[in-house]
């Protein structure tokens, strides 16, 4: 749960999408609320947790970053840590001429015709003024 953000989520995208920043997420949650494991109580809401991320995985999709990591220990975190490492690593940038037209956000599709190859990219951009 988001405790002490300064920012709205659509701020931050908006950010991150000025910067040409990917965002790469890692939750740390509690090992009781782990998903794997049973909750402790029927009592705690699921729904903040949920909506939390969400927010995440809208800011890795958005910006081109991996889907946000769930960790509830140290051996998770080391995992995450390694493959965000290992993506960063084995990244391209590629570049055009984008076309003439006003400074609003363009919307940026990469296909590969490769098989086995992902591709992650972030979903647009908004040419310099």
């Amino acid at each position: 749960m988001d405790t002490s953000s300064q920012k709205a989520a659509d701020e931050v995208i908006a950010r991150s999408r000025a910067l040409d920043v990917p965002i790469y997420a890692v939750s740390v949650v509690s090992p009781l609320d782990d998903p794997p494991r049973p909750p402790s109580s029927g009592r705690r809401s699921r729904a903040r947790p949920a909506a939390a991320a969400l927010t995440l995985s809208r800011y890795a999709s958005l910006s081109g970053g991996n889907p946000p990591f769930r960790v509830s220990d140290a051996t998770g975190l080391a995992v995450a840590a390694s493959r965000i490492a290992g993506e960063l690593k084995h990244q391209y940038r590629l570049g055009w001429d984008a076309p003439e037209g006003a400074a609003r956000y363009r919307r940026v599709v990469v296909l590969s015709t490769r098989k086995g190859i992902t591709v992650r990219t972030r979903s647009g951009y908004v040419p310099p003024s």
